[in-house]
């Protein structure tokens, strides 16, 4: 997804809950798709059919909180895994979100900064 597309859509869920599916290729790097109105599933379909060498997905749904000027980005996932994190902090690099939080749905939560 080009950057400014991901600022724009990130900066919509400032507001309102945005769907995303997350990717790794098998170079390891992260792939990142955001969407106002489908779904997470439909979006992580969209995900394998764009990058068919990609080797895990997730989907969920991402809200951005920024009190005093510290954009965090809540990203809820549909299972947990152990690389989500550290693919979402490398797909977010050149946006102004700088703390990632990941939680299951039921609502475990882990924080990294970036």
């Amino acid at each position: 997804m080009e950057l400014n597309k991901l600022k724009m859509l990130m900066r919509k869920s400032e507001v309102h809950r945005v769907n995303y599916a997350l990717g790794l290729t098998a170079t390891h790097e992260p792939v990142l798709l955001l969407h106002e109105h489908k779904r997470g599933k439909a979006l992580a379909n969209d995900l394998r059919n764009e990058c068919p060498d990609g080797i895990r997905y997730v989907y969920g749904d991402v809200e951005v909180d920024s009190p005093e000027g510290h954009y965090l980005a809540k990203f809820t996932v549909n299972k947990e895994s152990s690389w989500v994190e550290k693919a979402l902090i490398r797909a977010l690099k050149g946006t102004k979100y700088k703390t990632v939080e990941v939680s299951l749905q039921q609502g475990d939560s882990e924080e990294r900064d970036k």
